[in-house]
């Protein structure tokens, strides 16, 4: 339990910075900071920003921002927290999405933390598509 899910319970908005690989060190600082007071921003060498929607910061440089509002928090046992929200606005950096508004993921180094393992790894090399086991090519999202 952060002192991210008490304002969260408090304030029922958040913002969810989508990072790319460049901000790794950055967002590893805040989350082994994210107990002690201090500007996270300033820390991190992020520039906060402010939602369109939510009254919550978000981070400038972070190509995909989800502005989300709860609309159920479940408790689970023995100490962990599931928020359920809903994406009431979207913040998309210029080339990240195509013509049609998909994500391209090759535009930047998404990464995400392995549960297991605590590694981090990026997410933009294609490795394969949804509905190729049967053939199919015209599915988008």
């Amino acid at each position: 339990e952060h002192i991210a899910g008490g304002l969260i319970t408090q304030h029922r908005e958040f913002v969810l910075n989508i990072p790319v690989a460049s901000m790794i060190h950055g967002f590893d600082r805040i989350d082994f900071s994210s107990s002690r007071p201090g500007d996270k921003y300033g820390l991190s060498g992020f520039t906060r920003g402010t939602a369109a929607t939510v009254k919550a910061p978000t981070v400038n440089e972070a190509p995909i921002q989800l502005e989300c509002r709860v609309s159920h928090i479940l408790r689970v046992p023995p100490v962990r927290t599931v928020f359920i929200a809903d994406v009431v606005a979207t913040t998309v950096h210029e080339g990240i999405c195509d013509a049609d508004g998909r994500l391209r993921p090759e535009s930047a180094a998404f990464f995400g933390m392995m549960a297991g393992c605590g590694e981090f790894y990026t997410v933009d090399r294609k490795v394969g598509h949804i509905g190729q086991s049967v053939g199919r090519t015209d599915i988008r999202y």
